[in-house]
């Protein structure tokens, strides 16, 4: 099967075919309830989660594409690109993670930081 290891940041994240395994932490569960939310709202923007496995890494589909890294690339800083970054956050997350804010009240999560570094330009 194919994997590839992707190195940066502050863990390492393995792809292994159409999944990507990638360190949990205390957040974990709050991320997962939001990306479960999202995609049960309609977003298909975001990966899927199917689990953790025996080794504790979360479970995500892998999404090809390049992820902007510091510094910043020309392709990410093109108007083109932060528009389609604003229609998504404006348009679609607002409606779509609306249903776990009370959970972010309770100190589990909240998503609403939009920046180049953390989307996935297609």
């Amino acid at each position: 099967m194919d994997s590839e290891v992707f190195r940066g940041g502050v863990n390492q994240v393995v792809r292994v075919g159409a999944v990507v395994l990638r360190p949990t932490g205390p957040w974990t569960p709050a991320v997962h309830a939001l990306l479960r939310h999202v995609a049960a709202a309609g977003f298909s923007g975001a990966p899927r989660v199917h689990g953790v496995d025996d080794q504790g890494r979360e479970i995500l589909d892998f999404v090809a594409g390049a992820v902007a890294t510091d510094p910043v690339p020309a392709y990410a800083r093109r108007d083109a690109a932060l528009a389609a970054a604003g229609r998504l956050a404006a348009a679609t997350l607002p409606r779509r993670d609306r249903g776990v804010r009370s959970a972010a009240r309770r100190g589990v999560a909240v998503a609403g930081t939009r920046s180049p570094r953390g989307d996935l330009p297609r």
